[in-house]
């Protein structure tokens, strides 16, 4: 079949890189792509933006799948155009991906259908948000989310009144993040781990992706702002076969049959993004209408069958019972950011990588914000991510030390990265396998 990928950063580059391994995809193309997609064989680049411009593209070419990488792009209703010109779709509608770019609806959806979510109110102005900190009884301890979508940097957790000052002011006063802040969720702060786990669903079944843990934060140790990601491992090693079934049933199933139950069929990758408390209940902090980025890198890596036919399977309605071959062995991603990030970074920086021509099976390279220079065809920045290191291994420090070595062999002038992926685990996983390592963990 003919395949178009929708996107152009890493998370694309990744999906990608798995279709293009399926015997069932004859055509593959990506819009608009990026170098590194552009070098994968048999991927042809398509310069098409805007959902009026793929739609056409995809019924022009006859294309079988379309599989959609980004959260606007859904929210501008790209799945809907494409379903309307009878074109298969991996992605949901925007009704159903309001569970993604509204934040108020996804809390209010959680609560009417008894999905697990910590305690919270909608503000619309800072006074109004003070008031709702003190109604959630945790002093300045709160979490505060941009109802919109916010490129995975709307988020806030905050610890004392000075951060919490700086917070309500770049939502509020500063409008950093635009209309995507006109309400605002204050949100009770949890305490424990945090894992994402991707369930692909057709609308009434689930098959669950294995789990990640992201670091999200800019800085060693957990420490900065929140950013889209700067690192994940996969397994996340904190959850066992009861919590990954639980996982499954009371929070992606039931919110897959809740949006069914209102209208809102949802077909594609359905991502929760939870809370593992200290005292072991498990929480949704939000949901993602698609994949997550880093966290889709290292599940394609660690995912052991072809998955062309699965999202077909998912766009149409007909995914079949049974589990997701997995591969046993662990997957890490380290992102390589331009400086200052998030700020804003430097760009057009030439990047010199001994990777760029020679990437290994189990250490591979996805490129998140790179471009060609028009006047001498070299590799530069054009992003905050720039690029991701990937590697697998049979233990989680394997996986690291291949990821990171891979990482020294990359450079441009404003590199940096976080030096302490995986930190929240290694403790529990010394060297031991994959299973053993889970067992140990999760103890």
């Amino acid at each position: 079949m003919k395949v178009l990928v929708v996107g152009s950063g890493a998370r694309e580059h990744a999906l990608c890189w798995k279709l293009a391994q399926s015997s069932k995809v004859r055509e593959l193309y990506c819009a608009p792509g990026n170098p590194g997609i552009g070098d994968i064989p048999r991927i042809t680049l398509v310069d098409a933006k805007t959902p009026a411009g793929i739609t056409e593209f995809a019924w022009y070419q006859a294309v079988d799948l379309v599989v959609v990488g980004p959260d606007h792009l859904l929210e501008q209703s790209l799945a809907d155009r494409l379903t309307e010109r009878k074109v298969a779709v991996f992605g949901p509608t925007r009704r159903a991906a309001k569970i993604e770019w509204s934040k108020v609806f996804a809390k209010a959806f959680m609560d009417r259908h008894d999905i697990p979510t910590a305690p919270w109110l909608a503000v619309s102005r800072g006074g109004t948000a003070r008031k709702a900190v003190s109604a959630l009884g945790g002093g300045p301890s709160v979490v505060l989310k941009a109802d919109g979508l916010a490129r995975g940097k709307g988020v806030f957790v905050t610890n004392s009144e000075d951060e919490l000052d700086a917070a309500l002011k770049t939502l509020f006063v500063d409008r950093s993040f635009g209309t995507a802040s006109d309400v605002v969720i204050v949100e009770e702060k949890m305490r424990g781990q945090e894992v994402s786990v991707t369930g692909i669903s057709d609308g009434k079944r689930v098959l669950v992706l294995p789990d990640v843990m992201d670091y999200k934060q800019a800085h060693d140790g957990d420490r900065g702002p929140n950013t889209g990601g700067m690192g994940a491992h996969s397994p996340s090693f904190i959850l066992d076969d009861e919590k990954r079934e639980y996982i499954r049933t009371h929070i992606l199933q039931k919110a897959v049959d809740g949006l069914r139950k209102e209208d809102r069929e949802f077909r594609g990758a359905l991502t929760a993004n939870l809370m593992i408390t200290d005292e072991g209940g498990i929480y949704v902090l939000e949901f993602n209408a698609r994949f997550g980025d880093p966290e889709c890198q290292v599940q394609m890596l660690r995912i052991n069958e072809d998955i062309a036919p699965i999202f077909y399977a998912a766009a149409t309605g007909k995914l079949g019972k049974g589990d997701i071959a997995v591969k046993e062995c662990a997957a890490a991603c380290i992102v390589l950011t331009s400086a200052p990030y998030p700020g804003t970074p430097h760009i057009e920086e030439s990047i010199s990588s001994v990777l760029l021509t020679g990437t290994r099976g189990d250490l591979v390279e996805f490129h998140a914000n790179t471009a060609r220079r028009a006047s001498d065809g070299r590799l530069i920045t054009v992003g905050g991510r720039v690029l991701n290191i990937c590697a697998t291994g049979g233990t989680l420090q394997e996986a690291l030390k291949k990821a990171y070595e891979g990482a020294a062999k990359v450079w441009w002038d404003h590199k940096a990265f976080r030096k302490d992926i995986g930190w929240r685990v290694l403790k529990k996983a010394q060297g031991t396998s994959v299973s053993e390592a889970i067992d140990k963990s999760t103890a």
